[in-house]
């Protein structure tokens, strides 16, 4: 590996890109600034004596972004297309989280972009609320993602410490806490839990990363099965997987140091929630579905897009907020009930939150029955109950200004056509 911003020499030179072709790059930052309980609820309520303190921070951000070449010596002068900045009060943290978001379409990535604003952002939150907390501190400023460019795409592996991962040794079914790869370079850790372990024979095993054609879940198999043909058996419709304890599909992308753990659906589950901040592939979500399936009949599925216009015209994104647990509940419930009306084979519903943008997919609803009739129905059921039931919040960001998106009688009105329905 050698460090482009230096010569052969190892004087400080400023890399030459003319030659590269052009291409979208985007690059995605953040960071946090703490403060006391009380300098956040001034904040919030608006009652900070320098005025609009968040909309100052988003000025400011955004003018750093642009203006990055003259702050980092090496930096190219960059045309941005696209600058985003985002807040999330904390209160349970005490702070304020802080996100950047850059785009252009040209021949050097914007990551220093991305990182600058998050960083003038913190700075600018600090100077405007001084006057009442001296005792502020800035700190998690990171990139989180990139793409594009010859260096491909890059996202931030969760933290180490962030979750204990849990092994089960042999048959015995007691579990203890392992440690991450301790292959000596870059890899992947596999779990077998529970029946499958013991039907596999294999408890965990350690993957060199490079050793993956595609850093996804799918490849992450491919290499498993030529290394041992027992793996075959991951291919079964009944064996599911996480990333990180998050449930997964085939094309769920893979860093080094993820854990991947493989287990059997169990017999009362025959349906799959997920709320998660991640992209989702309708197709890959049926074909993991389908897999080693032969008692459904139909499928029906609904895909819902974030479109750029709503109440408002020009919506640029929007933010989705969930509340933990209670929202799959809420999901699993509305599924249960859809269950209980027809008979269905499974259900799969995936349901996205944070910061979306237009095009983007927002919630996957894919019902699978014996007949399509029960499919189709299920399916319009369990969406208008999400729509009125799930507890989501949604933010629309347009070219006037943020709202936040009100219920709509329409939607209630559907579901109640479903109340004398059976």
């Amino acid at each position: 590996m050698t460090l482009t911003h230096l010569n052969a020499r190892g004087e400080a030179r400023m890399v030459d890109v003319a030659d590269k072709p052009e291409s979208r790059r985007e690059a995605c930052a953040s960071g946090v600034i703490h403060m006391r309980q009380a300098t956040l609820q001034l904040l919030a309520e608006g009652n900070l004596p320098k005025g609009d303190v968040l909309a100052t921070a988003r000025i400011a951000a955004i003018q750093a972004a642009k203006r990055t070449h003259e702050l980092i010596p090496l930096c190219h002068a960059l045309p941005l297309s696209k600058v985003e900045v985002d807040f999330q009060l904390d209160e349970a943290g005490g702070g304020v989280h802080v996100t950047a978001r850059c785009r252009l379409n040209g021949r050097t990535g914007v990551e220093m972009e991305a990182l600058t604003a998050v960083s003038v952002a913190c700075l600018t939150l600090y100077d405007m609320c001084k006057a009442v907390d001296k005792d502020m501190e800035i700190g998690a400023i990171h990139l989180d993602e990139k793409s594009g460019g010859a260096s491909g795409d890059y996202r931030r592996a969760a933290p180490v410490e962030a979750s204990p991962i849990v092994t089960g040794e042999g048959a015995s079914g007691e579990v203890s806490l392992g440690v991450r790869c301790d292959l000596g370079e870059p890899c992947v850790r596999v779990k077998c839990l529970a029946e499958l372990r013991e039907r596999l024979g294999v408890g965990e095993v350690a993957v060199p990363f490079e050793r993956l054609e595609s850093a996804d879940i799918n490849g992450l198999k491919a290499v498993l099965k030529d290394m041992d043909a027992r793996f075959a058996g991951l291919d079964e419709g009944r064996v599911l997987c996480a990333v990180n304890q998050v449930m997964a599909g085939g094309a769920t992308p893979l860093t080094a140091d993820d854990e991947v753990a493989f287990f059997p659906r169990l017999p009362e589950a025959e349906r799959m929630i997920r709320v998660q901040q991640q992209a989702f592939d309708a197709g890959d979500e049926q074909r993991d579905l389908l897999a080693g399936r032969h008692d459904i009949g139909a499928v029906v599925g609904f895909t819902g897009l974030v479109r750029d216009f709503n109440e408002r015209p020009e919506v640029q994104a929007l933010s989705l907020e969930h509340y933990p647990g209670m929202t799959e509940s809420a999901l699993t419930e509305i599924v249960a009930e859809a269950e209980g009306r027809w008979p269905l084979q499974d259900v799969r519903l995936v349901h996205r939150v944070g910061r979306l943008e237009p095009g983007d997919p927002i919630v996957l609803v894919l019902v699978a029955s014996a007949h399509r009739r029960a499919a189709f129905e299920a399916c319009d059921f369990i969406m208008d109950y999400l729509k009125t039931r799930a507890p989501f919040w949604k933010k629309e960001h347009t070219a006037s200004g943020d709202y936040w998106v009100a219920e709509r009688e329409t939607d209630h009105r559907d579901a109640r056509r479903w109340e004398t329905s059976s």
